[in-house]
């Protein structure tokens, strides 16, 4: 198994990523354009019930904010796993398919049935999981009790850890690994390649970011740049290792 060198591979994926958004416009807008519908129903529910909170209670007690960011996360996380995950998983198995043939949008209906509840579960699974991580983190935050404390501290390494799993879940959902396999290489997956995974995400999550507040039609090109930066990165990634 040869070693990636880190500056190179990170450079040749977010190149080839932007590359392939240039030279797919039509598709790339295509995924961007049915991703970002994908995700305005969590900005709509959360919008909703921010303004909700601060009319009701004006949110001016630590509980209520609690409670709002508790409820917010699970609206994202339901929704995540309904929806979102299984939408990104079939866009990237059509992405796959369209490298042999011209899929139709009769296959990309066929993969998202296909993939639909291993995706959704695991989707589901994960994201409860940071849901309950980011919780324990916020008690201990609050309170000032030592176990509490450590709780919290081994809950923001986990939370890291399971948050950059995210990033090999539709490609090995793609492959047809079964649920657990799919748990399970995504950790070691992680674990072996824990600083490209991390940076790789840390540039999704930027360029979310940036999207939301500041430059909103850039959602119209960041679901497609999502789906590239998997393949490229995946693909460079799972080629060390002999099957």
């Amino acid at each position: 198994m040869k070693k990636l060198p880190f500056f190179p591979t990170l450079g040749t994926v977010v190149k080839k990523s932007f590359s392939e958004v240039y030279s797919s416009m039509g598709l790339s807008i295509l995924i961007s354009s049915t991703w970002c519908l994908g995700f305005l129903p969590i900005l709509f529910m959360l919008y909703g019930f921010w303004g909700g909170m601060a009319t009701t209670h004006g949110l001016g007690v630590n509980n209520d904010r609690f409670m709002f960011f508790g409820t917010g996360m699970l609206i994202i996380a339901f929704w995540n796993g309904l929806f979102t995950g299984p939408l990104t998983t079939a866009w990237y198995s059509l992405y796959q398919a369209r490298k042999t043939d011209y899929p139709s949008f009769g296959l990309f209906v066929q993969l998202f049935k296909k993939h639909y509840w291993c995706s959704a579960g695991i989707h589901w699974l994960f994201s409860g999981a940071l849901v309950i991580l980011l919780l324990n983190m916020l008690i201990a935050v609050r309170n000032s009790n030592l176990l509490l404390t450590i709780a919290g501290t081994l809950s923001t390494y986990i939370l890291l850890l399971v948050s950059l799993c995210f990033f090999y879940f539709h490609p090995l959902i793609q492959l047809d690994n079964t649920f657990k396999k799919v748990v399970k290489k995504s950790f070691l997956l992680v674990l072996d390649n824990f600083g490209l995974s991390l940076w790789m995400s840390l540039i999704l999550s930027v360029l979310f970011l940036f999207s939301i507040l500041l430059v909103f039609p850039l959602l119209l090109i960041y679901g497609a740049v999502v789906i590239y930066m998997i393949d490229k990165g995946f693909e460079l990634i799972y080629q060390k290792y002999d099957e």
